[in-house]
């Protein structure tokens, strides 16, 4: 029986030791695990401001490119729309110059139509004149009046008429 006792006791002293280096273990890997975890709680300020600041720098450079390309195609569709308005511009002004060539032909040819009206009408009104004059003078009363009368049918590119010298000369040279 003592035996049977002895051999409890030892069990029980055994598995006391074992509960207890077991404990032991259990206290000491808690007390490293909450140390490791009031160091990473420690680092997290540190590391989250860390984070925040590549996340900030990342944005923000992220941010400087897109602006740099938003301004690139801004500055594109300006010189664009410069263009346009300048064609737009250069084709307007020569619209206008045609037109005003245009006019300005038309001016100038009704300019030659009218010059050219005055000068049939001063022709046309000498011609009456001449053609008055015609009626008013009697070539068989003198030599100067048929001189007058054959230069006038002349102007008016009419056969002139046989002067008395002409006509006595031609009457020499049938005789």
């Amino acid at each position: 029986n003592k035996d049977k006792v002895e051999g409890v006791k030892a069990n029980r002293a055994k598995q006391l030791a074992k509960w207890t280096t077991n404990r032991q273990s259990i206290v000491q890997h808690k007390r490293q695990y909450m140390k490791d975890l009031r160091a990473k709680l420690a680092e997290m300020p540190v590391k989250a401001e860390e984070l925040r600041e590549q996340h900030l720098e990342e944005s923000l450079s992220t941010k400087i490119v897109s602006k740099g390309m938003v301004t690139e195609i801004v500055e594109q569709n300006k010189a664009r729309i410069s263009r346009g308005d300048e064609a737009a511009r250069k084709q307007t002004l020569a619209k206008i110059e045609r037109a005003n060539a245009r006019a300005e032909t038309v001016a100038e040819h009704k300019r030659q139509v009218e010059a050219l009206r005055t000068q049939v009408i001063k022709e046309s009104m000498q011609d009456k004149m001449r053609v008055e004059e015609l009626r008013r003078l009697d070539p068989s009363m003198t030599e100067a009046s048929t001189r007058r009368v054959n230069d006038i049918l002349g102007r008016l590119e009419l056969p002139t008429l046989k002067t008395k010298a002409a006509k006595e000369g031609e009457e020499g040279q049938q005789q």
